[in-house]
């Protein structure tokens, strides 16, 4: 890949290459393509003729094999040389966009479309197809997609059209051949043009340069340039790594009077240092008041070493009208530091969840890549390979691109896959592909049939600047793996309960989650069946006002369901808010206004009481919200709720039957845990009740052992999250046993 132009001998058909990072682009080039088609401009019907947007090989059959080909590949074009002549062609569409016929060989011809009138004369604001009527076909076409004008060349004349609407916005005519009208006398076209003819000099009837169509035109006023300068390197960090491409960019805006043509960026260095500075980006003319922008590819070779380099930066104008002064860029160089793409984990769902892999059974893959070099990894793309036995699902993708992955990033792919009856194993590999092929690797997935599937492993990848962890695990251990009691309880009752979206608050980072897993664990490790009669789950738009006085009302799903046998759990994951007037909490359910929390909210205080009215044999509440007026990612819930403290105590909870578990104190945030994508309390709870807060070597988790634990684990980690989260308990008998893992 060379940021220099490239002249070649011409070899027809020929193979396109793939776009360039830094090319120009379709959306660009197409520019000059819309002008054609708004015009209405036509062809002959025989293929001896081409015009704009007809394919090169219209042009092929019409002119013969070029004899050269110039591919200016960081501009978007190709030009196509015949003899003094030139064809330019769009590197990405492969059509016609402009022409310069200098000696007359070309086969090219626009024929007027329908958008035609009587008029003797063009004016601003004219078709294409009434420029074509009255003018012809002209001796030159060169789109401009960056101020958005085509350049139309009549002997000594020039013709702007928009590339938008195909409309005429102005003209520069000094030996008055255009068939021409002013729409008005402050008409900027006709200015220009009498400016020409009031010239002392006779304006030269003889034709242009060759090599460059708008060599007869003169300045009239004198512009007067500006320049913006940008560095924009592949890895988007403003840093010239060794071994990759870079631009510079430059944004040139004519702040004179006059139009500048014939403008010219150019690159230089005192000192190389083996960065290849592409050649002069080129525009044919800028008009008062507009601007452009010019870019200039380089290249940086693999041994370049950290330190600077110095770029002066040019613009030249035709007629001496020069960026002045010039410019000087200074980047930053950094030497080269190769990727590492590895494997960094998997994670498999089966359908029967045995944790293994039978044959005929579609199974989902979670497949995480990750770079653990110390460089960029550029335009990575993924691809399944899959064994003769094995089969992806429909709605799976074999392909997927990662794009740039910095050291450190990950990139996940997610596919379900299945096997035939006659598979003796599960061959799957990922096979990743970097634009520098050097670095393109293989990844075997270790996976097999009627195996245990292995768990995944948290990374810790140590730098210079001490201990960076890996990101997010893909498989947070509460997750999975959930513990079994030693037996159903038919006398359980659960509500679950997590709120994450809200009608008309913000959102609680992982609510949903929280209850989805909470739930899983009221099922296989506090026994409750798994059936309506048994447990109620809800979460976001299932969770109203209406719903929770429902469930909780004297004559509620709950208490239909309670005798003095039953064991009753309840999970609540979401918004708490306070009433400032009044300062009692309240659950907030998803269509509540955190300002009208008595009206829209359910009290906490009346929650107590249903369920302490409750004839039940041990009622064990678990609430993982706050109700200091903030949000579990420590924003404000409604104004006013600053230092607000509220008691989330009740004397009903006296009733040595109940324990209410409360993920903070009154006035503290109840805090979200990212990196394990949890409620910080609700991770630890799920944690303890796996058996990590097992401490008295009898079996079962008490309530004063879970207490103990939350009340050590959470605050510890939210420090480290910068901040403040103490549990709560409220019970009167803590050896009561919740669970027996």
């Amino acid at each position: 890949m060379t940021p220099h132009p490239t002249v070649q001998q011409s070899s027809l058909p020929r193979a396109r290459p793939r776009a360039l990072p830094f090319a120009l682009g379709a959306a660009m080039l197409a520019a000059a393509m819309l002008a054609a088609a708004t015009l209405g401009a036509r062809a002959a019907s025989a293929q001896d003729r081409f015009t704009l947007g007809s394919p090169s090989r219209t042009v092929a059959e019409a002119q013969g094999r070029p004899p050269m080909v110039e591919r200016l590949r960081s501009q978007g074009y190709e030009v196509w040389r015949y003899g003094e002549s030139w064809v330019r062609v769009s590197y990405e569409s492969d059509r016609v966009t402009g022409w310069w016929n200098a000696d007359g060989t070309l086969k090219v011809e626009l024929r007027a479309g329908p958008d035609v009138t009587r008029a003797t004369a063009f004016a601003v604001g004219s078709s294409g197809d009434d420029l074509v009527r009255l003018q012809g076909t002209p001796r030159g076409i060169m789109p401009n997609p960056e101020n958005g004008l085509a350049l139309w060349r009549y002997g000594n004349a020039i013709v702007r059209v928009a590339l938008t609407d195909g409309r005429v916005v102005s003209w520069d005519d000094p030996a008055r051949v255009l068939r021409a009208r002013c729409a008005s006398s402050e008409d900027y076209a006709c200015a220009t043009a009498d400016a020409y003819a009031g010239r002392s000099v006779p304006p030269s009837s003889a034709p242009p340069s060759n090599d460059d169509p708008l060599s007869g035109a003169r300045p009239v006023a004198p512009p007067q340039l500006d320049a913006t300068i940008r560095f924009e390197d592949e890895g988007a960090d403003g840093v010239l790594d060794g071994d990759e491409h870079a631009e510079v960019r430059v944004t040139v805006r004519n702040r004179g009077r006059g139009p500048a043509y014939g403008l010219a960026l150019e690159l230089s260095t005192p000192d190389a240092r083996g960065v290849e500075l592409g050649g002069a980006a080129r525009l044919d003319a800028l008009m008062p008041g507009d601007s452009a922008t010019l870019r200039v590819r380089l290249s940086a070779p693999a041994s370049l070493r950290d330190g600077r380099l110095l770029i002066d930066v040019r613009v030249r104008e035709r007629n001496g009208f020069d960026l002045d002064p010039p410019r000087r860029l200074d980047v930053t160089t950094r030497a080269f530091r190769p990727p590492r793409l590895v494997l960094d984990g998997v994670v498999v769902r089966d359908q029967t969840g045995d944790g293994r892999i039978a044959p005929r059974e579609i199974v989902e893959f979670r497949v995480r890549v990750a770079n653990r070099g110390a460089g960029e990894a550029r335009d990575v793309r993924a691809e399944l390979r899959l064994g003769p036995e094995v089969f992806l699902t429909p709605d799976s993708p074999r392909r997927a691109a990662f794009g740039v992955m910095r050291p450190g990033d990950v990139r996940d792919l997610v596919f379900s896959a299945f096997t035939n009856s006659r598979a003796k194993d599960f061959p799957v590999a990922v096979a990743l592909r970097e634009a520098r092929e050097r670095f393109d690797t293989v990844l075997v997935l270790p996976l097999a049939l009627d195996r245990p599937i292995a768990s995944s492993q948290v990374i810790v990848e140590r730098t210079r600047g001490g201990e960076t962890p890996a990101p997010p695990p893909l498989v947070v251990d509460v997750d999975t793996g959930v513990p079994r009691s030693r037996g159903a309880n038919g006398n359980a009752v659960a509500v679950v309960l997590g709120v994450e979206r809200y009608d008309r608050l913000p959102g609680v980072s992982f609510a949903a989650r929280d209850a989805s897993t909470f739930r899983e664990y009221a099922v296989k490790t506090f026994g409750v069946r798994d059936d309506p009669e048994h447990l109620f789950y809800g979460i976001d738009a299932d969770v109203t006002g209406t719903a929770l006085r429902k469930l909780f009302g004297a004559d509620g799903w709950l208490a239909r369901r309670v005798t003095r046998e039953t064991d009753v759990v309840v999970y609540w994951a979401g918004h708490g808010g306070p009433d400032l007037a009044t300062r009692a909490p309240f659950l907030l359910p998803a269509d509540a206004d955190a300002n009208y929390p008595a009206q829209t909210g359910y009290a906490l205080r009346e929650l107590y009481e249903r369920l302490a009215a409750l004839d039940a044999r041990s009622v064990t509440v678990f609430l993982d919200a706050c109700f200091s007026g903030w949000t579990r990612d420590a924003g404000q819930l409604l104004a006013g709720a600053r230092d607000v403290a509220v008691s989330i105590e009740n004397p009903v909870l006296t009733n040595d039957r109940m324990a209410v578990f409360a993920a903070s104190a009154g006035n503290q945030v109840s805090s979200a845990w990212p990196a394990m994508r949890h409620g910080l309390f609700t991770y630890f709870l799920l944690k303890g009740l796996r058996g990590a807060a097992e401490s008295d070597g009898a079996p079962g988790i008490s309530v004063a052992e879970l207490d103990a634990y939350l009340r050590r684990e959470v605050p510890a980690q939210a420090g480290r999250l910068d901040r403040e989260q103490r549990p709560q308990l409220t019970a009167v008998k803590t050896d009561r046993v919740l669970v027996m893992p």
